[in-house]
């Protein structure tokens, strides 16, 4: 692990509201989570997720007695609060990990495998560069991009358009409005990110190709 990767408020809440939120359901996603496993760079935010409804004026009452608490917003399945300065956000979402997920001081971290799955979705909604950054790292360090696309149905079962998803991993204007995260990596750079994926996807939609040639014969 890499606590290097978020600043001392958060390295000093983890422990704190880490077993509680585990034995909540919940687990730690987002960059936080990849940044925690990866090292690559600096992340300040704590995203949980739960496959679990719940009740989120019931859970900021448990979160209040943890520190000093301020509800920023509040929505059925959505609750976003900082703590301790910290801001950290819980969504229902109720689809399935798909690996193991990882302990670290009573706190559930989702997998790489799953985060590289979310930050797919995520692009394919709004492609923020830090989703960029992190999807490209787990990339090129854990699990190949074509690995993680041919296991989407694993986790959506159904629910998202591969052509979509292929045209938004290419489709970089939203991304580039925004400042770079700041990296522990310096090696990590926008151009070789941006040559990664559109190398990947022509790749990876030749291969389909192939494929379906081949079916057809």
């Amino acid at each position: 692990m890499f606590p290097q990767a978020v600043p001392e408020p958060v390295r000093l809440l983890l422990p704190v509201v880490g077993p509680p939120a585990s034995q909540a359901g919940f687990y730690l996603a987002g960059g936080t989570a990849a940044a925690l496993q990866l090292g690559h760079r600096e992340s300040v935010d704590l995203d949980f997720f739960s496959p679990h409804a719940f009740d989120p004026e019931r859970w900021q009452g448990q979160l209040a007695r943890l520190g000093n608490m301020q509800v920023l917003d509040t929505a059925p399945g959505t609750l976003h609060v900082l703590l301790n300065q910290v801001r950290l956000s819980f969504f229902h979402y109720d689809y399935p990990l798909i690996a193991p997920t990882v302990d670290y001081q009573g706190l559930t971290l989702a997998s790489l495998h799953d985060i590289s799955l979310m930050k797919i979705a995520s692009i394919s909604h709004r492609g923020a560069r830090k989703d960029f950054v992190d999807l490209y790292v787990i990339s090129t360090r854990v699990w190949p991009l074509a690995q993680a696309l041919d296991s989407l149905p694993r986790k959506f079962t159904g629910r998202y358009s591969l052509a979509h998803l292929l045209r938004s991993l290419q489709y970089f204007e939203d991304a580039e409005r925004e400042p770079m995260p700041r990296l522990i990596d310096p090696s990590i750079t926008w151009p070789k990110i941006k040559s990664y994926f559109q190398d990947q996807v022509r790749l990876y939609v030749r291969n389909l190709r192939s494929q379906t040639e081949w079916l057809d014969r």
